[in-house]
C-alpha cells in the first residue's frame, strides 16, 4: 500500500509538473504573442505612412513630368534644326561662289587695267 500511495504520489506530482509547465508556457506565447503583434501593428502603420508618402512624392513627380518635352517634340527640334543647318550650308556654298566670282572679277579689272 505503501508502494502504491509512493507511486501515486509521483504521478502526481509528474502530472502537477507537465500541467504548470504547460500553463507557464502558454502564458510565455501568449505575451509573446501579444507583444509580436503590437510590433507587428507598429510596423504595418509605418510602412503605410512610408508608402502614403511615397505615393504623394511619385505623384508631384508625374504631375511635374507631364510639362516635359517629350520625344516627339525633340524631333521636331533636331528637324528644324536639320533644315536651317542645311539652309546655312547652302548659304555658305553661295558666299564661297560669290567670293570665288568677286575674285575673278578683280583679277580681270586688274589685268585688264594694265593693258
Amino acid at each position: 500500500m505503501s508502494v502504491a500511495n509512493f507511486i501515486g504520489t509521483i504521478l502526481l506530482a509528474l502530472y502537477l509538473f507537465m500541467t504548470s509547465r504547460s500553463r507557464v508556457n502558454t502564458g510565455r506565447i501568449d505575451k509573446l504573442e501579444t507583444h509580436t503583434d503590437g510590433r507587428i501593428d507598429k510596423l504595418e502603420q509605418h510602412f503605410s505612412q512610408q508608402v502614403s508618402e511615397h505615393d504623394k512624392r511619385f505623384e508631384r513627380i508625374e504631375e511635374h513630368n507631364k510639362h516635359v518635352p517629350t520625344h516627339e517634340d525633340f524631333k521636331r527640334v533636331y528637324d528644324k534644326i536639320n533644315v536651317q543647318s542645311d539652309q546655312l550650308n547652302r548659304l555658305a556654298g553661295e558666299s564661297r561662289s560669290q567670293n570665288e566670282t568677286l575674285k575673278l572679277i578683280h583679277q580681270y579689272l586688274l589685268s585688264e587695267g594694265k593693258k
